[in-house]
């Protein structure tokens, strides 16, 4: 129910919102839009009504599933895009392998491949999951794709995903060429009245350009 620090204090992550719920909503844009969706307040002092109070901690998923960026999981899930949806939960791959076996566990349990809804493309998928070059991450200019080379990088330290040399060069590749089109994959803030790229799993977004190219070469 409530995301544990390794001895960090609130105050130094997530802008004072650490994660608490059954999805582990973080920030305060995301305790003030879910209190805002059902008029309650989670700010301040409240913030821990999302990890004490049942209703809360599972509310709070349910709007983070229905109202997170992007629109939403619901389209991601349905097309049986575990990487995007990964992506959109954590920002990154965390807990990826465990993730699609519990996937597994669930298609199998519901019977989702009888299910009529689905699309038949889609369902002769659900023995794994969307490829990266299917996956809406290789679609659009976010700059998540540099998120799956270091997941599946075999010498990168990122935790929670099985390393795949030929998937970690597609993730540098692909990220390589949305810089072509794309200043800033990671967003921009401003700082000392200039705006300049975000950082992305500890990146900045030239930073990040010279990682995937060298570590293109020596793959």
């Amino acid at each position: 129910m409530e995301e544990g620090l390794g001895g960090k204090s609130e105050s130094e992550v997530y802008d004072g919102y650490k994660g608490r719920g059954l999805m582990q909503i973080t920030y305060k844009s995301n305790y003030e839009g879910y209190g805002k969706a059902i008029n309650e307040n989670f700010l301040g002092a409240n913030k821990v009504r999302i990890a004490k109070e049942k209703k809360h901690a599972v509310g709070s998923a349910v709007w983070y599933w229905l109202h997170s960026k992007s629109g939403g999981l619901t389209p991601y899930a349905l097309n049986n895009d575990l990487i995007a949806t990964c992506s959109l939960i954590n920002g990154g791959y965390n807990g990826f392998d465990d993730r699609e076996n519990y996937l597994k566990r669930a298609i199998s349990a519901f019977n989702i491949k009888e299910c009529g809804y689905l699309n038949k493309k889609i369902i002769a998928t659900l023995d794994s999951y969307l490829s990266f070059e299917e996956s809406s991450i290789a679609q659009n200019k976010s700059g998540e794709s540099f998120g799956w080379g270091l997941w599946n990088d075999p010498l990168g330290k990122k935790k929670g995903k099985i390393k795949n040399l030929n998937e970690a060069k597609k993730g540098y590749m692909r990220f390589l060429e949305m810089t072509k089109t794309t200043t800033f994959p990671f967003g921009t803030k401003k700082e000392g009245g200039q705006i300049v790229s975000r950082k992305r799993y500890g990146y900045t977004a030239n930073a990040a350009k010279l990682f995937a190219e060298k570590r293109l070469k020596e793959l």
